[in-house]
């Protein structure tokens, strides 16, 4: 078994045929390799949320450190390279480095607040009109999405995956899934502009055109507009004139004459 042969703990672990084994994915030889190990993950585990100050179960991070280690056919173990150092440094520094992206991910979603969890009623309704606009976007891109910019859709740009995950599970090359993401990601864009509805008129256009327009008309100005326009008008004109000039908008008059003598 391992346990006979695993040294005690700090000492470097020999890498023999039966960790070759659990490595490969042995069910007898993984689950000793796990069990030996289970310790000194939770001791992980355990400083990381002391240090991190987040109310989480150790014990929970300990089992997603494991979960994530052993996904997707063991991984990331079978980085370890014997030419390089030891087992148990190696599997250390990989449990510290999930555990610090354990509870950087736990801090995140404590730091939303609770009516935007998927758990809520609110949230789950929102789904559904989401579903909708995702669904009128899909109909309107032209060409069609096909099957892998489908997957792109739901799994990473609406879901939680990343391009690199799913680049592995469709057997395909993680720059290739990149570029087709971008050109999908542009015609969603294309799509969501041909559905979204005209804009409104800006406030605070020229009046010009407006004031200009013949009277009686159903798209003339109102009179009340058409004097506050005047009177802006005005304020403006009385403010460039010079100083000693007669008001403006007053009567013009010419200047008296000097007045004449009486006859005699």
């Amino acid at each position: 078994m391992i346990r006979a042969r695993l040294p005690p703990r700090g000492a470097p672990l020999a890498l023999d045929e039966e960790i070759d084994d659990a490595l490969a994915g042995c069910a007898a030889p993984l689950q000793r390799l796990c069990a030996y190990f289970q310790p000194q993950v939770l001791e992980i585990a355990v400083r990381a949320v002391a240090r991190g100050r987040i109310d989480v179960d150790p014990r929970d991070v300990a089992q997603e450190i494991w979960c994530r280690l052993l996904h997707d056919g063991r991984r990331r173990l079978r980085y370890f390279c014997p030419g390089r150092g030891a087992f148990g440094p190696f599997l250390r520094s990989l449990a510290r480095q999930q555990a610090v992206a354990i509870l950087r991910e736990a801090r995140r979603r404590a730091a939303v607040p609770a009516h935007v969890h998927d758990d809520h009623p609110r949230a789950s309704l929102a789904t559904v009109d989401d579903r909708l606009l995702i669904q009128r976007a899909l109909d309107s891109v032209r060409p069609p999405p096909g099957r892998v910019e489908q997957a792109l859709l739901l799994e990473v740009v609406v879901g939680t995956a990343t391009v690199r995950q799913l680049a592995r599970r469709l057997g395909l090359s993680d720059a290739a899934l990149y570029k087709r993401q971008q050109r999908l990601q542009e015609r969603l864009v294309d799509a969501g502009r041909r559905l979204s509805p005209p804009c409104a008129p800006i406030r605070g256009r020229p009046l010009g055109p407006i004031t200009r327009a013949t009277p009686g008309r159903s798209d003339c100005m109102s009179n009340s507009s058409a004097r506050l326009a005047l009177q802006e008008g005005t304020r403006r004109a009385a403010s460039a004139q010079p100083p000693g000039a007669p008001p403006v908008g007053a009567p013009r008059t010419s200047p008296r004459s000097p007045p004449r003598p009486p006859k005699e």
